[in-house]
């Protein structure tokens, strides 16, 4: 997906697997969609709320809720990343969402860290 295809129905799906997750009792962190560049495009960013916990097992449990109850969401999309990530660091820094919400960050240095574009759904970064 390239920079100008955020639109509002991924917006809203986005949404809808943070839901999801909260509602399946997948523990995470943070969800977010980050632009990284037009090589990478849009990428849905989950931060597991364990960070020792194995990455394919939360993948799998994740792939059988978007099977299951977001059908229109492609995991192809998905990134886990770890809350000691530079961009995750500087962004819980910044902005803090407990429930889901829909934050917008665009352009933004944070601890020498650029965000081109980030729509946030969760950042509750302990």
């Amino acid at each position: 997906m390239d920079k100008e295809s955020l639109a509002v129905s991924e917006i809203e799906v986005g949404k809808k697997l943070a839901h999801a997750m909260d509602q399946s009792n997948i523990a995470f962190d943070a969800a977010l969609w980050l632009y990284e560049g037009d090589s990478q495009g849009w990428k849905y960013i989950v931060v597991p709320h364990q960070e020792d916990q194995e990455r394919k097992a939360f993948l799998l449990e994740l792939s059988k809720l978007i099977n299951r109850d977001v059908r229109d969401f492609d995991i192809g999309d998905i990134r886990l990343l770890d809350k000691n990530k530079p961009i995750i660091n500087a962004l819980s820094k910044l902005i803090r969402v407990d429930g889901i919400g829909g934050i917008r960050a665009s352009r933004n240095t944070i601890d020498g860290q650029y965000v081109d574009d980030a729509y946030i759904y969760r950042m509750a970064i302990n």
